[in-house]
């Protein structure tokens, strides 16, 4: 038993070591359509996953001096200004999927972004 709760150990201390248990977590403060608008969310990348409240998943579309755009792609329920909003540490391809994104799918949602 005592090798099962070592190796749990390694890997939690793992993980924090590569920062793999920090999240960023912000706020709604601005909801259009399949589009919200979030502040507070630090040091993410374009693509990344999202969860608002388990209420909606989406990614980041576009990021700004103070805010980010997070594109929905599913939403189980209302979103509400001030829901928390938490990174997954993950990417997103540009219809959704999850994985690396890949060229077409980057420039398709920036064409999508800009024409909508």
């Amino acid at each position: 038993m005592s090798v099962m709760w070592d190796e749990i150990a390694k890997d939690v201390m793992k993980d924090i070591n590569e920062e793999n248990n920090v999240f960023s977590i912000g706020k709604v403060i601005n909801i259009t359509g399949s589009m919200i608008e979030v502040a507070g969310l630090k040091d993410v990348a374009f693509f990344e996953s999202v969860s608002i409240l388990n209420k909606a998943k989406g990614y980041v579309s576009a990021i700004y001096e103070n805010t980010v755009n997070i594109s929905l792609v599913e939403q189980n329920d209302t979103i509400l200004i001030g829901d928390k909003v938490y990174t997954l540490n993950k990417k997103r391809g540009g219809f959704g999927y999850e994985g690396e994104t890949s060229f077409f799918n980057s420039y398709y949602s920036i064409f999508l972004y800009i024409y909508k």
